[in-house]
């Protein structure tokens, strides 16, 4: 019963967004690889745009292929001496590496991946980590109606690194809204080295 799968795909906005209260139309965003801006991104645009008169996206992202190290594409029909399989991956890194790394990547590009790119996230992983549990190590019994000390009454250390706080929320909140997840992760990371 299919008329045409480009059609039907393209047309996913009003089965899904439209038909689901807990979804919005537009959807905030349609994120899909880099060689589907004449397939998937272009074939929802059109039906959309004839019926409602607006595009079934707020945003588009699209990103690159995985590739090894040597740049070739790996795929599920294609290369599969490359392929890692993400519950390999995880028992033998563990989730939060595999995020900081896939977090780190401009993911615009392609997105090369191996064994050692992976590994080589472990120690900027354990430098976050460690920055992350002496802060909140520091905060055990910190209770803020107690604690708290007025702005005016604060040490300068005390007033530069709550303006360096605010500095790094805000370059990261700025990096999240522009998709560019690799920046925040690289301002994270660079605010645990310092």
């Amino acid at each position: 019963d299919i008329f045409d799968v480009w059609f039907e795909s393209g047309a996913s906005h009003r089965a899904v967004c439209m038909e689901h209260p807990e979804l919005a139309f537009p959807a905030d965003l349609y994120l899909e690889g880099t060689d589907q801006h004449r397939g998937w991104f272009q074939l929802s645009l059109l039906p959309s745009v004839m019926a409602r008169g607006q595009a079934p996206f707020k945003a588009v992202v699209t990103h690159g292929f995985v590739v090894d190290e040597e740049g070739e594409k790996i795929s599920k029909s294609g290369k599969s001496g490359g392929l890692l399989k993400a519950h390999d991956l995880v028992t033998r890194f563990g989730a939060d590496l595999l995020r900081l790394w896939l977090c780190s990547i401009d993911f615009t590009n392609d997105i090369p991946v191996s064994l050692a790119i992976i590994e080589a996230k472990g120690d900027p992983y354990r430098k976050i980590r460690n920055t992350f549990r002496f802060l909140l190590g520091n905060l055990h019994d910190f209770d803020p109606a107690r604690h708290c000390v007025a702005a005016e009454r604060l040490e300068e250390v005390d007033r530069w690194a709550l303006s360096r706080l605010q500095s790094l929320i805000q370059a990261v909140t700025a990096a999240y809204e522009a998709f560019e997840c690799h920046k925040a992760s690289a301002e994270l990371y660079n605010c645990c080295v310092v």
